[in-house]
Parts: structure tokens; sequence; C-alpha cells
């Protein structure tokens, strides 16, 4: 086996799909600091969830009925 074989191009586009999810889900999770709707335990948890699972942060963002929600 060469070792000087590049990577696919599907996994490189995948690991800066999955990065690019990322950093865009822990900047609005900053965003949604300035929200009033959700409450301090929700906004540390989003910016948890966005740390740590990345794009997974939609999910949180989906389903989390108050969470950065304008009134």
């Amino acid at each position: 086996m060469d070792m000087t074989q590049q990577p696919p191009k599907a996994l490189i586009s995948f690991i800066v799909i999955w990065s690019l999810l990322g950093v865009i889900a822990f900047f609005t999770s900053l965003i949604c600091f300035g929200f009033r709707s959700s409450s301090l335990d929700q906004k540390v948890l989003g910016l948890l969830v966005a740390i740590v699972l990345g794009p997974f942060y939609w999910l949180y963002f989906y389903f989390a009925k108050d969470y950065c929600r304008r009134k």
C-alpha cells in the first residue's frame, strides 16, 4: 500500500461540511444568549451541545420549544 495516497474527496467534503456546521452552531448558540425566551440552563446546554456534538446542535435547536425563540 502506498502511504502517499490522498484521502477520498468524499471524506474531505464530509469533514469540511461537518466542521462548518459545527462552527455555525457554536456562533448560533452564542447569539441565543441574547434571547429572553429561554432559561440560562437551556442556553448553557445549547452551548455545550454545540461545542461537544457540533452539527447535532441543530436537533436541539429544533426540538427545544422555548430555546432561542422571540416572544
